[in-house]
């Protein structure tokens, strides 16, 4: 159904759904996710082809505060390698192709 459905782990019980949308407002193909060290957030990539040239993928960043399943941010741009710093106050992004990394904040 497009999203993620994170559970209770005893229970198994739905806490949350969280649905990742990317530019043309659906999920269209989701690469990646990861969660921040402490839970609280969740970074979703995802990736979209235009029709005109399906060989040249677009990549999107989604970045959700998990507890209350709101989009907090989005990181649009040809970053595809991703990490939460451990104690949880940035983010280290890397467009893969270069020495480089930026580190972006979280809120």
């Amino acid at each position: 159904d497009g999203g993620f459905s994170l559970r209770d782990v005893a229970t198994g019980k739905l806490r949350r759904f969280i649905r990742p949308l990317g530019p043309a407002g659906h999920v269209e193909a989701v690469r990646n996710y990861a969660f921040s060290p402490r839970g609280r957030y969740l970074l979703v990539q995802g990736a979209s082809w235009p029709k005109e040239d399906p060989l040249k993928a677009r990549y999107w960043h989604v970045l959700w505060d998990v507890e209350n399943a709101r989009e907090i941010r989005r990181f649009d741009g040809d970053r595809w390698s991703f990490a939460f710093h451990p104690d949880g106050s940035r983010l280290a992004a890397s467009d893969g192709s270069s020495d480089s990394v930026e580190f972006l904040p979280l809120p």
